[in-house]
């Protein structure tokens, strides 16, 4: 793990290089690789995996993959500037750079992913008009705008038949 921070710290300076030098945050999902290393080590043959989150969130600090700080007061949420808050007082939340974490995923397992927003997943696979509105919105479709999913080893199931989007 040690090497891998190094490895982190050192594409972290090639990074600041690239943009001229200029101080910009940049998050690195280091526990996304853990997850996938723990995945080849304890599965090599290969898992089915499917990973879903938020590829963007608002109100997120400034930089690359930037977090959102947000704790509870009175009923309301409350946005921090920093993620350097005491331990167990706000919520931080990371979005995932799908097209990156495709990257590492084929250089930990060896093998491809797909990776699809949650629209495209649910077209593909769920049965979404039955959760249509009466007025015609669908919130499996419709909702979710920054929701992603990395797909290994998908096949859709042999008697699914496809369903045009409405």
């Amino acid at each position: 793990l040690l090497g891998v921070i190094g490895q982190m710290q050192r594409a972290g300076e090639a990074l600041a290089a690239l943009v001229g030098g200029a101080e910009r945050s940049v998050y690195v999902p280091t526990r996304a690789l853990l997850l996938l290393e723990t995945l080849q080590r304890v599965a090599p043959s290969g898992a089915h995996l499917i990973l879903a989150d938020f590829d963007a969130l608002p109100d997120a600090l400034p930089g690359q993959n930037a977090p959102v700080v947000q704790s509870k007061a009175g009923g309301k949420s409350v946005f921090h500037s920093d993620y350097l808050v005491p331990i167990g007082s706000a919520d931080i939340f990371h979005p995932t750079d799908f097209g990156s974490l495709r990257e590492v995923y084929a250089q930990v397992s060896g093998r491809s992913a797909t990776v699809v927003s949650h629209a495209e997943f649910c077209i593909r696979y769920a049965d979404y008009g039955k959760t249509r509105c009466l007025n015609g919105y669908n919130p499996l479709l419709e909702d979710y705008m920054n929701m992603t999913m990395l797909l290994s080893h998908w096949d859709p199931p042999k008697a699914h038949k496809k369903r045009p989007p409405p």
